[in-house]
């Protein structure tokens, strides 16, 4: 499934030889939330970014000239869900494509 990204604003640019992604999704749909973070840590790696609402958790992983579906591969192969498997709530795992060549999200996909 494949969905629109036009609310996004996406800066892609170079630094020193790497490339750097910035900008804002409207999460207007979650609702209200207590808690984002980015780069969480876990024992097989990072979580790009993590939206924690009363009765859900977001996972989001970034990836840039890839695919939605991989970024989803990477959540699963490595667990991340995991480390909030106490919490009881819901966990959604969302990923992301950016496209250096459109400079704007090319695709995501949803999982839940």
């Amino acid at each position: 499934m494949k969905k629109d990204a036009s609310k996004t604003h996406i800066q892609i640019s170079k630094q020193k030889g790497k490339i750097k992604v910035s900008g804002s999704i409207n999460l207007g749909y979650i609702g209200n939330f207590k808690n984002s973070q980015t780069e969480i840590r876990t024992s097989s790696g990072r979580i790009d970014f993590v939206v924690i609402s009363p009765k859900t958790i977001f996972l989001f992983e970034f990836k840039l000239n890839k695919s939605a579906e991989e970024a989803l591969r990477q959540i699963d192969e490595k667990e991340y869900e995991k480390k909030f498997s106490f919490d009881g709530k819901h966990v959604w795992k969302i990923g992301v494509n950016f496209s250096s060549e459109k400079r704007t999200v090319d695709e995501w996909k949803i999982v839940g």
